[in-house]
């Protein structure tokens, strides 16, 4: 889980560098909610109200962080099973970028940088064994490092992401003044 939580955080920052309209998380939640049924997304509404959206949001994030801990486990092991689930997921997110009206590439390789970071961290924590004690505190080091990392990264993409839309709202009032 750990690793899929770097990976979000890598593809929210590198979305506000590359200045793009959504992020790898967002472009899925809008697919999620785009793909199910309209009886299906009436009751939901109905529940919900308008908080639809983080309700999507929020799933994706939850799916990519419960599919992420299962890549963890299956990495030592079934370390094929695991790359390839990281491969679906690269692949979903970039389809779901793709298929934004504003997409280009930049989105896609967002993904693949994600992607890259969830079998960089799951190799990281995986390195030595956790059966000696100086595995332990090898594995903690490496946890604390990529947790430290996760959250400088995360709140880096959240305030460069944040000025950029406070940036678009002030262009959208300039506009509209008359002179």
């Amino acid at each position: 889980m750990l690793a899929a939580a770097s990976a979000v955080a890598v593809s929210e920052a590198l979305a506000a560098v590359f200045n793009q309209r959504e992020s790898p998380v967002l472009a899925l939640g809008q697919t999620v909610i785009k793909l199910t049924p309209g009886g299906v997304a009436e009751g939901i509404i109905g529940v919900v109200g308008k908080n639809d959206k983080p309700l999507a949001v929020a799933s994706v994030i939850i799916a990519i962080l419960l599919l992420g801990g299962l890549a963890g486990m299956w990495w030592s092991a079934r370390r094929l099973w695991s790359i390839a689930l990281i491969v679906v997921l690269v692949v979903a997110a970039s389809a779901a970028m793709i298929g934004r009206p504003y997409a280009y590439g930049a989105g896609v390789v967002v993904c693949i940088i994600a992607g890259v970071v969830v079998a960089g961290v799951l190799e990281l924590l995986h390195r030595e064994s956790a059966e000696t004690s100086d595995g332990r505190r090898t594995f903690l080091r490496n946890a604390g490092f990529v947790v430290a990392a996760t959250v400088v990264i995360g709140g880096a993409g959240e305030l460069l992401g944040s000025r950029r839309r406070r940036r678009q709202e002030i262009e959208r009032v300039r506009a509209s003044l008359e002179l």
